[in-house]
């Protein structure tokens, strides 16, 4: 496992994080759309995107972009434990199908 995996994997991490705080800010109420726009959650999250698209684009030096999208699936099982985690959202049946589906489909592309 090389650093750039590593980079590519942080990134999707940390930008699965940064959608949770997005959606955080999107449960709350505010007094205008100006700011709902221009709140610390909402501008802290696309400052995150856009360290984590840096992060991305680097981690292609090192790596294949085919192993990018798969390592980028990740968010895919991330998001929704996250969710379900902090924001006490439920996981339906057909997303834990959905979730094994993508296991066993990095699983095959890694071996």
């Amino acid at each position: 496992m090389n650093s750039f995996f590593l980079i590519k994997l942080a990134s999707t991490v940390i930008a699965a994080f940064s959608q949770i705080l997005l959606k955080i800010s999107a449960n709350k109420t505010y007094k205008s759309k100006i700011f709902e726009l221009l709140n610390p959650l909402v501008i802290g999250s696309y400052a995150i995107f856009v360290v984590t698209m840096l992060m991305s684009v680097y981690s292609l030096k090192g790596i294949s972009i085919s192993m990018s999208n798969v390592i980028e699936s990740f968010s895919y099982i991330l998001i929704p434990v996250i969710s379900y985690i902090f924001l006490k959202e439920k996981i339906t049946r057909t997303q834990q199908i959905g979730i094994l589906v993508i296991i066993l489909g990095i699983i095959i592309f890694m071996i």
